[in-house]
């Protein structure tokens, strides 16, 4: 009894697979995904510094130098982003008085 059991089990899932293995494929064609001109993001490495304008936050693997904030800003007429320039985070926070920023 034990063996006809595992025999039908054993055929019904070898039968499933062959279904699966020989089952034709959807064909479709996706549309590419239209990217909007200018990108939010709330957390991670990219943030809106202004509209239009992004910073990166690098971890000193492209320029060398960790703790930088690259700032990028989106050009309309190539719609393109354009490098303007870096921010140090790290000398920005620990002397905002150079940036005009009060302190108390």
């Amino acid at each position: 009894m034990n063996s006809l059991y595992s025999k039908i089990l054993l055929t019904g899932i070898f039968i499933a697979l062959v279904l699966i293995a020989f089952k034709p494929s959807a064909n479709f064609v996706s549309s590419p995904v239209v990217s909007p001109a200018s990108v939010t993001v709330t957390g991670g490495d990219i943030v809106q510094v202004a509209p239009n304008v992004i910073g990166v936050k690098d971890n000193g693997s492209h320029t060398g130098l960790p703790g930088q904030l690259l700032i990028f800003e989106y050009d309309e007429q190539k719609k393109s982003f354009t490098y303007t320039g870096n921010l140090d985070t790290e000398e920005y926070l620990t002397h905002p008085e150079m940036y005009g920023i009060p302190t108390r």
